[in-house]
């Protein structure tokens, strides 16, 4: 027998930085992709609960789309995992920093409602 359970877990929410993002939603986007490129994103018809998503994969850590903000976008982000130079010799920001002043988004650290699967009993499976 199993029976779902929410329970807190730090994470980070995917807030709006000010008072509106600066990128625009893109009118009749048919599809969405995220692609590395070197230093960065590349995301094309992107939802922010998509963007949480990838988010959540790169910082290893839930992320919960919490922007309000409706709509797919555009956009590219870049960033590096540490504060390497890039190959120009120009600093990259971390994607923390880099959501930041280029996306007008942050990630805030906040205990989030993850759903879990609790497992009360198991059966050993009989013999066919």
């Amino acid at each position: 027998m199993v029976h779902r359970k929410s329970k807190p877990y730090p994470g980070y929410a995917l807030v709006v930085a000010r008072k509106r993002p600066r990128i625009q939603p893109v009118a009749g986007a048919t599809g969405s992709s995220i692609n590395n490129q070197n230093g960065g994103v590349k995301a094309t018809g992107v939802t922010m609960d998509r963007l949480a998503e990838w988010l959540a994969r790169q910082i290893g850590a839930p992320v919960s789309n919490q922007t309000h903000v409706a709509g797919a976008f555009d956009f590219t982000l870049q960033f590096t995992g540490d504060d390497r130079p890039d190959p120009s010799g120009t600093e990259m920001p971390t994607i923390f920093a880099a959501l930041q002043e280029q996306l007008g988004l942050k990630l805030q650290q906040r205990k989030l409602a993850i759903e879990t699967i609790v497992v009360v009993s198991a059966e050993k499976a009989s013999e066919n």
